[in-house]
């Protein structure tokens, strides 16, 4: 809906202006009605306005100079005059302001809609037009970003060379001989702590804005160009002598926001284009050791020994051995991937060390949880602003007794959960076979109904029942045949057709080997 905003010192006029016209059928609400220009210019003021319809004549206020003075914050704004035959001469100067309509008194309601709707369709050219431009600056945003970013992650060129267009060199200030050409790799800090209970899309939109913050920080302190790598890491190229001090100016920056706090590796400084990916990989690792170094800072390969790189390197293959075990349910392997992960946080020495040591591990459990689409606050009723509870443990045994207890729960959870999806398709399965006792069905059918592979959906009736899906069709296929051999109307080789067999022979031969009689010897016993 577009908003309009009427004014005129005639309140009878104005009466009729708001009541007459049918606003909504046009796609427009009437935000506000008032009788001087003073009010109208107040009203505009405190709230979006897309079209003005105004008396052209006013006392202490002219229309005009209404028209004027809106248009001087609103560029944008459509303006409708409507006025008396003897007012007319105004018209001159009205076109002179470029409004979109001029409309006599006594209004006829049908020219005034006229108008509008001439008014609405020229808005919406105007919406159309913003989006198509948004919608370009949106993709040259982003096919920048990505050319920038297969340039620091991609190979270096055997010829020390750069994969970059030289005009995006020229447009960033990075075409150049010589260097030295500096490198960071910006890393958002507590991200689960801030928005881990919001939604994905939440939480997608604070990212976005937090990053397109730090974008513009970095960009007004002199950074030559800013590339997005990740949803939570941002790089910054420049060329500036004092690279350290414009950094801290963006990390104090943001610090001050209130939005976040954020960590800065820095690599090594090169001298040549080739050399900047090089640079970055070593930020990246750099980064990767945040958890031993500390945050809120600028990391660099100075202050920065090799061991935390491979202990951090180390670290990640632990953690990702420890979580494939919570999802296999294999207790062992946990506890002995948790005894790894603590004899590393009991080297660090440091009390608060450890706290964030524990909490990155719980962050990126968090992480791996959502990559199975399940929430550690949900399964757990864990909130990260809670988490303060591992600083007051005494010992760090204690830490680890409290890791390796939620650690075991989440994994019990994840193999119950599991346990009952596949419970729900053996029993789909099973009244689906039950449907079908007289077709001549093939594990290969029934695998496709069910959209796996045969052997995968065998494993699975196997895994759950300890009975093989083949056995299991020919069982209720015989237990049928046996509930049918009971009605004495019914022909040996009509039951063996009601259940799929056409050859009689290799049905009384089955069933002898199942029950150790002949159909016909059961049909005695009954």
């Amino acid at each position: 809906m577009y908003r309009v905003l009427l004014a005129d010192d005639e309140s009878l006029d104005l009466e009729g202006l708001e009541r007459l016209i049918p606003w909504e059928k046009l796609g427009m609400e009437v935000a506000a009605a008032v009788s001087s220009g003073y009010d109208a210019l107040a009203v505009l003021r405190a709230a979006p306005i897309d079209i003005l319809v105004s008396d052209i004549k006013m006392p202490i206020m002219s229309g005009l100079e209404l028209a004027k003075r809106a248009l001087e914050s609103n560029p944008s704004l459509k303006i409708v005059f409507v006025s008396g035959y003897e007012d007319f001469h105004y018209a001159k100067q009205a076109i002179q302001l470029n409004v979109q309509g001029y409309v006599l008194k006594p209004v006829d309601d049908y020219e005034l809609i006229r108008v509008l709707t001439e008014v609405k369709q020229s808005l919406d050219q105007s919406q159309e037009q913003t989006k198509l431009e948004q919608a370009y600056k949106q993709s040259v945003t982003l096919a920048r970003n990505e050319l920038l970013l297969r340039w620091l992650e991609g190979p270096p060129m055997e010829d020390g060379g750069n994969a970059l267009p030289i005009e995006m060199l020229d447009e960033t200030g990075l075409r150049s001989d010589n260097g030295p050409f500096h490198v960071a790799l910006l890393e958002a800090d507590d991200l689960h702590l801030r928005w881990g209970a919001l939604s994905e899309e939440a939480r997608a939109a604070n990212l976005q804005r937090l990053f397109s913050y730090i974008a513009q920080s970095a960009l007004e302190k002199g950074a030559n160009a800013v590339c997005r790598t990740a949803p939570d890491r941002i790089a910054v190229l420049s060329r500036q002598a004092d690279f350290d001090g414009m950094l801290e100016q963006v990390l104090q920056r943001i610090r001050e926001s209130n939005k976040a706090t954020v960590t800065a590796a820095v690599g090594p400084s090169v001298q040549t284009l080739g050399e900047v990916g090089a640079s970055y990989r070593q930020a990246k690792a750099i980064l990767a050791s945040k958890i031993f170094m500390g945050k809120d800072r600028i990391l660099s390969h100075v202050d920065n020994p090799e061991h935390h790189m491979r202990e951090a390197a180390d670290m990640d293959r632990i953690l990702e051995e420890m979580f494939a075990a919570v999802s296999a349910y294999e207790l062992v392997r946990i506890d002995d991937a948790l005894q790894e992960l603590v004899a590393y946080a009991r080297s660090l020495g440091n009390r608060l060390t450890v706290y964030n040591f524990t909490f990155h591990i719980v962050s990126k459990l968090d992480i791996h949880l959502k990559s199975l689409n399940e929430n550690l606050q949900r399964m757990l009723g864990i909130e990260f602003e809670h988490l303060d509870i591992l600083f007051h443990f005494e010992t760090i045994y204690d830490i680890q007794s409290w890791l390796r207890k939620r650690l075991f729960e989440i994994s019990e959870l994840l193999h119950r959960k599991k346990l009952k999806k596949n419970r729900k398709l053996i029993d789909e399965l099973e009244a689906y076979v039950s449907e079908r006792l007289d077709s001549a069905m093939s594990l290969r059918e029934l695998a496709g109904h069910f959209m796996f592979s045969p052997n995968y959906l065998g494993h699975l009736f196997k895994e759950e029942t300890g009975e093989n899906l083949s056995d299991y069709i020919i069982r209720r296929r015989f237990e049928r045949a046996c509930e049918l051999l009971r009605d004495p109307k019914l022909k040996v080789f009509e039951v063996a057709h009601r259940i799929g067999y056409t050859n009689l022979t290799y049905f009384s031969r089955q069933f002898r080997e199942l029950f150790g009689m002949t159909p016909n010897e059961f049909r005695r016993q009954c």
